[in-house]
């Protein structure tokens, strides 16, 4: 549990210098799930686990980016300022 934890902080803060590189923010989740399961089977690696792990380094990496693609949608939303009329007064949102 507490590999995918900075598995997906490593994915976001990945996903962010590539959005600031130019990514199109469409592509922002795809590209979580993909550097996601990168980092996880680097970090595998670089452990020096068994190749026969390789299934769990995968499963890791895809729920990091889908964690890294949560935090960035719960984050927008969150920061997302309420609607106003013109008379200053909250509007229910659309």
């Amino acid at each position: 549990m507490g590999d995918i934890v900075y598995l997906s902080g490593l994915t976001y803060a990945a996903v962010e210098i590539l959005k600031q590189a130019g990514l199109p923010t469409r592509y922002a989740g795809l590209a979580a799930i993909l550097l996601g399961v990168l980092i996880a089977v680097f970090d595998g690696h670089q452990r020096g686990e068994p190749a026969t792990q390789a299934g769990a380094w995968v499963t890791n990496g895809i729920v990091a980016g889908l964690s890294a693609a949560g935090l960035y949608s719960g984050a927008k939303a969150a920061t997302k300022l309420p609607a106003r009329d013109a008379r200053g007064r909250f509007t229910a949102r659309e």
